[in-house]
């Protein structure tokens, strides 16, 4: 069963769901069942949830040992990112060519990669960079509600490897 929160919503099965705004809240928006759907950014109501979803993590023994394989493969996926967004309808077309599950629809993988290839960087900025005081915001908020431990600073991520 393939989870459909437009479907969902329509259906009153939730009263509200946590989404990526460039997925199913497109998603919602092209949907024939579109209704008056709402969308919230936590991050205007709590601050703190400025945090980022990061898509690659390493084992720090695999970087101590490759951190040369490390490099390549960011200097590869920036190059593609970069890619996508100078060129957002080519790299969603690439996308649907390469990806086997062929449910994607095209209109919704189009409207995706032109409004995200916006955010691949933040402007002024390289693609990559995890800025310090953003990360360590999110975990310290946690720490203040009692939802974790606090971890030390510089733990979690690391900019290394990228060639900046």
């Amino acid at each position: 069963m393939i989870f459909d929160p437009v479907k969902d919503l329509a259906d009153q099965k939730y009263d509200g769901i946590f989404v990526y705004h460039h997925w199913e809240g497109l998603m919602a928006r092209l949907s024939d069942e579109n209704e008056d759907y709402h969308f919230y950014y936590v991050k205007d109501y709590v601050p703190e949830f400025d945090y980022y979803t990061p898509v690659l993590a390493a084992n720090t023994h695999f970087l101590g040992e490759h951190g040369d394989v490390a490099r390549r493969f960011l200097k590869a996926t920036r190059k593609g990112f970069m890619f996508a967004e100078r060129f957002p309808e080519a790299a969603a077309q690439i996308l649907m060519r390469y990806v086997p599950d062929r449910r994607l629809q095209e209109s919704l993988v189009l409207a995706s990669q032109s409004e995200i290839s916006q955010h691949y960087r933040m402007p002024n900025s390289l693609w990559g960079v995890i800025d310090k005081s953003r990360w360590e915001k999110f975990y310290v908020w946690l720490n203040r509600q009692k939802m974790g431990k606090m971890i030390p600073n510089d733990i979690g991520f690391t900019n290394r490897y990228l060639d900046i």
